[in-house]
């Protein structure tokens, strides 16, 4: 798991950062079945979890995503979503919540992303996740347009093509000449 031991200061990238949700997600669908009666063995170490274990594994995931910025408040869970079982978890694992917090707080952050303009590329702009990395292409199209549209997939990697292009004319529409100046200097670097 990508937050054992954390000694230095590291970056987390997108894609690890997503790892992390999907282990509070697993965790807690975990916690779930073994409270159910259900044995759930470690497949790394070959041992049968417990509730503990869980909870633990659970806290460890959930305090460095907090430490990494990504808020804790479960009052922003969407309704329905949020099962009393889970619930339950929560408040177990709270204390040791706030302990990995504590622990990780200064010691990680959220890897940058980077922003480039290339006049090389076919397409108007592209988007690396795994990498963090967006190019747009100057020569091609509206460039204000573009780097919006790349910005949204960017901000929301799960919306469909055909909201993100609605999202970025609207957008575009009302943003001020400062504003649109401000997101154009993030792209300066040329490849």
């Amino acid at each position: 798991m990508p937050y054992q031991k954390l000694i230095k200061m590291e970056k987390f990238s997108k894609l690890r950062i997503k790892q992390l949700w999907d282990d509070c997600r697993i965790f807690a669908a975990w916690f779930s079945s073994i409270k159910h009666g259900k044995k759930i063995v470690d497949q790394k170490t070959g041992q049968t979890l417990t509730l503990l274990d869980c909870i633990k594994r659970y806290a460890k995931a959930r305090g460095l995503l907090w430490a990494l910025g990504y808020s804790l408040d479960q009052k922003k869970a969407k309704p329905g979503k949020t099962t009393p079982e889970f619930k339950a978890m929560f408040k177990m694992a709270l204390p040791s919540i706030k302990y990995y917090y504590r622990l990780y707080e200064g010691k990680v952050t959220r890897a940058e992303w980077s922003r480039q303009v290339s006049t090389k590329m076919k397409s108007f702009g592209e988007i690396d996740e795994e990498k963090g990395k967006i190019t747009v292409n100057p020569k091609k199209g509206d460039l204000v347009n573009t780097v919006l549209h790349e910005e949204l997939h960017r901000r929301f990697p799960k919306q469909t093509e055909e909201w993100v292009k609605k999202k970025a004319k609207v957008l575009e529409k009302s943003l001020s000449i400062g504003k649109i100046i401000l997101l154009l200097k993030l792209y300066k670097k040329r490849s």
